[in-house]
């Protein structure tokens, strides 16, 4: 009897990147909500290896959100700022895993919308 661990293994860390990008994605929707509902402005950045923080933001509860650390986090540029407009700063934050796979999340100038993209050999950084 042969048992198939690479694949599993493969699609194990397939299946965590993704679902990281996507707790991420979520937090940061979360956040930008928050800004409009309180008519505040807030800012992320990464605080700590694979740690962003939130400034500004009374609920402590939601003041940090924590990303795997067998993911690299790359934030570009060092800050993203949510308006009370519900409008945000232009950003790009890369995950990629250890095994290569990499997810980008993505907010364009004058654009409310989050983009995840999943990065393939071609376009990855």
């Amino acid at each position: 009897m042969m048992i198939s661990t690479p694949r599993f293994s493969t699609t194990y860390n397939s299946m965590k990147i993704r679902s990281e990008a996507l707790k991420l994605s979520g937090y940061l929707r979360f956040i930008r909500n928050k800004a409009v509902q309180n008519k505040k402005t807030y800012e992320v950045f990464l605080a700590e290896d694979n740690l962003l923080e939130t400034s500004g933001l009374d609920d402590t509860r939601f003041l940090r959100h924590s990303v795997d650390t067998s993911i690299d986090l790359e934030l570009e540029p060092d800050t993203i700022i949510f308006y009370p407009s519900g409008m945000m700063s232009p950003f790009g934050i890369i995950l990629q895993s250890s095994s290569g796979e990499a997810y980008e999340i993505m907010a364009e100038e004058h654009n409310s919308r989050l983009h995840i993209i999943h990065l393939d050999a071609d376009n990855q950084p």
